[in-house]
């Protein structure tokens, strides 16, 4: 059977085997399968885990960190977008300035460093 017709075949699945499905798969792989996988990667993933292993109280179950995720996305999303004045643009443009110079973001986007 062919890939496409695979994928074909498993999104006719019902949700709860695809879930099912994406387990089994996910179980089944190891870090050594893992093109994107690099020793450094790696070795930083494991001092994150040793980090926690030793110090479980400084974090907090995924449920909890989503619930706080979603609370302040519900309020970002309810406050309406203002459209920059020149006056507001201005200041802007120099509050950018004033924060230094931009530092990637993960996502491409540029990220200020405040003072």
């Amino acid at each position: 059977m062919s890939k496409e017709k695979l994928f074909t075949a498993v999104l006719h699945l019902a949700p709860e085997d695809r879930y099912e499905l994406i387990r089994a798969l996910s179980e089944s792989l190891t870090e050594e399968d893992d093109p994107d996988m690099t020793p450094e990667l790696s070795a930083e993933l494991d001092r994150r885990i040793a980090l926690a292993d030793r110090d479980p109280s400084r974090y907090i179950p995924w449920e909890q960190a989503r619930a706080r995720i979603e609370s302040k996305l519900r309020k970002i999303r309810r406050k309406p977008a203002r459209r920059p004045t020149r006056c507001g643009l201005a200041a802007s443009r120099e509050a950018a300035a004033a924060a230094g110079p931009a530092q990637p973001g993960l996502d491409g986007s540029a990220l200020y460093q405040h003072a």
